[in-house]
């Protein structure tokens, strides 16, 4: 690539809001390998204050898209951590004694 045109910088922030918002993250790796390879060579554009504006636009919304898109990949993490690994559950038999229950998450009963 050694000509890049407007229409080809807002192509690419389109593609990558749309592998955002769809959750496809190897097209957002292909989007992100094409943005690098056009970075090197923004400075060749010849771009209206109105383009500017627009791209500004398009790469503003892409970055707070991807911070929520990071920030829930974040959670899922914590959250499959902690399915992982539950707390223990604890309840009081009859006799008022407190006792842990079995862990019975993610095991199968074995029938004789």
């Amino acid at each position: 690539m050694t000509k890049v045109s407007f229409k080809d910088v807002k192509t690419v922030l389109i593609d990558e809001h749309t592998a955002l918002m769809s959750g496809d993250f190897d097209a957002l790796e292909r989007v992100t390998i094409r943005k690098e390879r056009m970075a090197l060579h923004m400075d060749e554009l010849d771009l209206s204050a109105a383009d500017i504006r627009e791209i500004r636009s398009l790469s503003e919304k892409s970055a707070r898209l991807l911070a929520v898109v990071s920030h829930a990949v974040t959670e899922a993490r914590i959250y499959l951590a902690e399915r992982h690994n539950p707390p223990d559950t604890h309840a009081y038999a009859a006799n008022g004694t407190r006792q842990k229950l079995s862990d019975t998450s993610g095991t199968l009963a074995q029938k004789a």
